[in-house]
């Protein structure tokens, strides 16, 4: 599980029991810059570069990999654009 710009992995541990339950093993990281990924205060919101973001992203994802499941990535953004 990937979360959306200035949010917590901690936000999605109301679901994953809901997954576990049903047999899904859950992984979620905190992106760079927040949730626990944050040491000092002054660090939050510092994701750096989109590529980095997502050399940070696709690292994780290969640590799954190879997998005798599949593996099933979600990303969420909690973010809102006006209509």
């Amino acid at each position: 599980m990937f979360h959306g710009f200035s949010d917590h992995v901690n936000r999605y541990y109301g679901f994953f029991p809901y997954l576990a339950e049903r047999g899904i093993a859950v992984y979620g990281v905190d992106q760079r810059g927040w949730g626990r990924s944050v040491k000092k205060d002054s660090d939050k919101g510092k994701t750096g570069p989109t590529s980095r973001v997502l050399a940070d992203m696709a690292a994780f994802i290969r640590t799954q990999l190879p997998s005798e499941v599949p593996v099933f990535v979600l990303g969420h953004s909690s973010k809102s654009y006006p209509s």
